[in-house]
């Protein structure tokens, strides 16, 4: 069975997992309303291969990649975009190379959730003055007194490339 495995990020999730015989594997998080009074999240082969109700960008899933019976190996999902606090659920199918299609055994939902962030932005960063090509400036304020801000300018048409 596929379990949790190292730190869960806003931005990634691993999954340890392993394989009885190779195979494709199938692996997308959804979100979950951690509500009683609500069914928990539930999937089916032909939704998690097209990943309907996916969270996250593409990298977040996995879609058929091959899957080798043996040893445990792990497999991060990144550019997720989980939201700090909030609960998820991961689903996970495998099926033969020599199957018939939708065969496979499908787990979950394997339930986790994500860790508050260290600092947030009580003020969104934007553009303070105007962009030279010596650079520019940027405003905002964070929820902390103290802490590390990262930043990078890119092309808009790069945009989508950026992790």
């Amino acid at each position: 069975k596929p379990e949790i495995h190292g730190d869960i990020t806003t931005d990634a999730v691993t999954v340890l997992y392993t394989t009885e015989l190779d195979g494709l594997l199938w692996v997308m998080v959804v979100a979950d309303d951690d509500r009683a009074d609500t069914p928990p999240p539930s999937t089916s082969a032909q939704r998690i291969k097209g990943a309907v109700d996916a969270v996250g960008r593409s990298v977040c899933r996995r879609m058929g990649t091959p899957a080798m019976a043996g040893d445990p190996k792990e497999l991060t999902l990144y550019g997720c975009e989980f939201q700090g606090g909030a609960p998820y659920a991961i689903f996970a199918y495998v099926e033969s190379l020599t199957g018939l299609e939708d065969d496979g055994m499908l787990i979950g939902p394997i339930f986790f959730r994500v860790p508050h962030p260290s600092n947030s932005f009580a003020v969104e960063p934007k553009i303070s003055k105007p962009i030279t090509k010596d650079g520019t400036s940027l405003s905002f304020r964070s929820t902390a007194p103290a802490g590390h801000f990262y930043t990078m300018l890119v092309a808009e048409v790069n945009a989508d490339g950026v992790d």
